[in-house]
């Protein structure tokens, strides 16, 4: 391609954006829900998880979603209404969805009234306000550094894997949940290990939980939408793969 048609291409290009503008404005009066409808939310009553989900009303065009501090300041930014407030900085915020035409352009740390894209946006009519200081769970691994392992149930020997946290709040309560593929708790641990060795052949998920207050969960909850706790709680943004697996040694022949 010539430095014409690079030329021809980017005009053109403008001019579609130009004329997105003019014949899809950027539409007012949009509004967000939340878990508690549009009423505001405390993180650190009812059990409430540290992860949230926000959606607005309108999906024709591109939506985003905004989270300002106390100060007015962004301290996130992006398309996924699914927000986690353990890993934000601050216990007093609100929360808007916008629509736009563009590009995101503002960033964390960004005061509220920064041009939030390139093209036309508009915030919603109502915020959502979220309150509490949601402790984080930090990542999880195992106490090599690694977030897979693999062990051979029913052989007899013992298959304990020791686990690690960073990043978790200090002073917040920690334990670890072992759970299965689709985060139904099979198991609660009280130290930083757990014995496979009983366990069928199958894959168990390990996550970090930090909490406030006294522990809720049970086996047989799902951790992903349980109350966990009945103050504020956060899982850990990761978790390690325990894949419980028994040797085939195959045939040989002469």
């Amino acid at each position: 391609m010539n430095c014409k048609q690079l030329l021809f291409s980017f005009l053109l290009l403008i001019c579609s954006i130009a004329t997105l503008n003019a014949q899809f404005p950027c539409l007012n009066g949009m509004s967000i829900n939340g878990p508690n409808g549009q009423g505001d939310i405390d993180l650190c009553q009812g059990g409430i998880s540290s992860t949230l989900n926000f959606a607005a009303n309108l999906s024709a065009v591109p939506v985003g979603y905004l989270v300002v501090d106390e100060n007015d300041v962004i301290v996130y930014i992006g398309l996924s209404g699914s927000i986690n407030f353990a890993g934000l900085p601050g216990n007093s915020f609100q929360v808007y969805a916008f629509n736009f035409i563009g590009s995101l352009r503002a960033r964390v740390g960004d005061p509220l009234g920064t041009p939030l894209t390139s093209g036309c946006y508009a915030l919603t009519a109502n915020s959502i306000a979220v309150a509490g200081d949601a402790p984080a769970a930090g990542m999880v691994s195992t106490e090599t550094g690694e977030t897979e392992a693999f062990t051979c149930p029913g052989d007899g020997l013992a298959d304990v894997v020791r686990f690690a946290n960073t990043g978790a709040t200090a002073g917040a309560s920690f334990t670890y949940l072992v759970t299965d593929e689709n985060n139904i708790i099979t198991a609660i641990l009280s130290g930083d290990s757990a014995d496979f060795e009983s366990d069928s052949v199958g894959v168990s998920r390990v996550w970090g939980l930090a909490y406030n207050g006294n522990l809720l969960a049970m086996a047989g909850d799902n951790a992903a939408t349980a109350s966990l706790a009945d103050g504020c709680f956060a899982l850990s943004e990761n978790f390690v793969t325990i894949f419980r697996q028994e040797p085939v040694g195959g045939t040989v022949s002469t």
